[in-house]
């Protein structure tokens, strides 16, 4: 087994590679993208082929390590790299100082003051970021980029997704400077939900552009609602060097590689704005309706949790 600070070595080069990455002129999405190296193809090529050959699973346990690391020049150093290269606004969180942190995973999944992020419209936000995607379900088909489709069915690990066939997506993704927790868009009961073991490729837009199926491939964790506007499900999508997903109603996070499925009898009822699970690290969340929506944004609009996305609905 590696030792903390041969593990935190590596991470830190990963950290500092990306943080490089100049950002002037990139676009929302790709700013502070793990791996994005706007105005470079060359240098997104090799970053996409290398997402192939190294061990994903191994990358991101060594990285859970380090994140989970109660040793206090580990979690400094890595709290320190990521505030100063991403810019991170810490008079947001409830505790700016970055001594309250007892790990780096605490840090990367701050609280945010009580009231900051007010709740409105038909559907919410449900997360700080930048929308990647958003638009109409064609049949089950769902854009994930320019010529690149992936279908409802593979993204919810379901045979049967027939009731958001012709519905509403909305894809946000979520930078390391964002806040990293996920809420509900629209009130309803949380039926079920899913933890699907899968692949963790970055989810930056170069790779989204080149890796067929990325959203419906990685590792994610499916929440199936019904709300008072129809189904509705909230996707939450792992990626390279994400620690894990937990939920308020989970202790600890999904055991990497293996299928969780949980049924909530009775089922839960949550209300529009209420956390529904935090990344450990971050990626993309995924919206589906079964009905259409008006959406009030588009693609690369930065969005803050609890923002109107749509205002109202084509249900009967």
């Amino acid at each position: 087994m590696p030792s903390i600070r041969r593990v935190s070595m590596v991470v830190s080069t990963i950290v500092r590679q990306a943080a490089s990455n100049p950002t002037d002129g990139a676009q929302p999405c790709d700013a502070g993208a793990i791996g994005s190296h706007s105005g470079c193809p060359s240098m997104s090529r090799l970053f996409i082929r290398l997402q192939y050959l190294i061990p994903q699973h191994l990358l991101s346990r060594l990285v859970g390590l380090v994140a989970s690391s109660r040793v206090t020049w580990i979690k400094n150093t890595f709290i320190r790299v990521i505030v100063r290269r991403f810019n991170v606004d810490m008079t947001e969180a409830e505790s700016a100082n970055l001594a309250d942190y007892p790990t780096f995973n605490a840090f990367f999944s701050r609280r945010l003051k009580p009231g900051l992020r007010p709740i409105s419209g038909l559907v919410s936000s449900p997360a700080d970021g930048c929308v990647s995607a958003c638009g109409d379900i064609n049949g089950n088909q769902i854009i994930q980029a320019k010529g690149l489709n992936y279908s409802v069915e593979k993204l919810l690990a379901s045979a049967d997704a027939s009731r958001f066939r012709n519905g509403s997506f909305i894809t946000i993704y979520l930078s390391p400077k964002d806040y990293h927790r996920v809420h509900n868009p629209v009130a309803g009961q949380l039926n079920s939900g899913t933890y699907v073991p899968g692949k963790l490729f970055s989810v930056n837009d170069a790779t989204a552009q080149a890796v067929p199926d990325l959203f419906a491939d990685n590792e994610r964790y499916v929440m199936h609602f019904d709300t008072e506007f129809g189904a509705m499900a909230v996707v939450m999508v792992g990626a390279m060097i994400v620690a894990g997903i937990q939920t308020p109603w989970r202790k600890a996070p999904y055991p990497a590689g293996t299928l969780c499925e949980e049924t909530f009898t009775p089922t839960r009822q949550i209300d529009q704005g209420e956390e529904l699970g935090k990344f450990l690290m971050g990626s993309t969340a995924i919206v589906l309706l079964e009905h259409r929506v008006d959406w009030q944004v588009g693609g690369q609009d930065i969005v803050k949790m609890g923002q109107a996305l749509a205002l109202d609905t084509q249900a009967p």
